[in-house]
């Protein structure tokens, strides 16, 4: 995308998947602005849901009416995910009431249905064993859902 900024420069490598669960595969990396390198440990699910739109419209995948689903492979964690996309007359649409906190205006929607992201960087859904640890007295939940987390409320 690009701006300068971490939450702008990213890229999305797509390309057709030779795996037989998957339509393509997605690789995300993420440009670090203040550093010479890239990282392709992290995952980005807005990125994400571009991807099945731009394999249909790249003709990775053939649009069916209605809404086409596209199977995808996460190269950065292993793990798939379908994208549903909507294609009423066989082409994806755009346009759409659909909103996404953080990102500017609104689209079609983009289902995604994570298939196997539990555990998928640490091999286990709450790595540290338990579902609510302490930092202090402030509770917390640990979790590996398609990425690490710590959940605070």
């Amino acid at each position: 995308i690009g701006g300068g900024s971490p939450q702008t420069s990213k890229v999305a490598i797509v390309s057709r998947s030779d795996h037989p669960d998957a339509d393509v595969d997605y690789l995300f990396v993420q440009v670090m602005v203040s550093q010479r390198r890239v990282d392709t440990a992290p995952n980005c699910g807005n990125m994400l849901c571009a991807v099945g739109p731009f394999a249909i419209d790249q003709g990775l995948v053939q649009a069916q009416s209605g809404v086409t689903q596209v199977r995808i492979r996460n190269l950065n964690t292993g793990t798939f995910i379908c994208a549903d996309v909507c294609t009423p007359d066989d082409m994806v649409t755009y346009e759409g009431d659909t909103a996404i906190d953080g990102v500017p205006g609104t689209a079609a929607p983009v289902g995604l249905t994570f298939l196997d992201a539990a555990g998928s960087k640490t091999g286990k859904l709450f790595p540290t064993g338990a579902t609510v640890d302490w930092l202090g007295d402030v509770p917390v939940t640990c979790i590996d859902m398609a990425m690490p987390m710590m959940l605070v409320e």
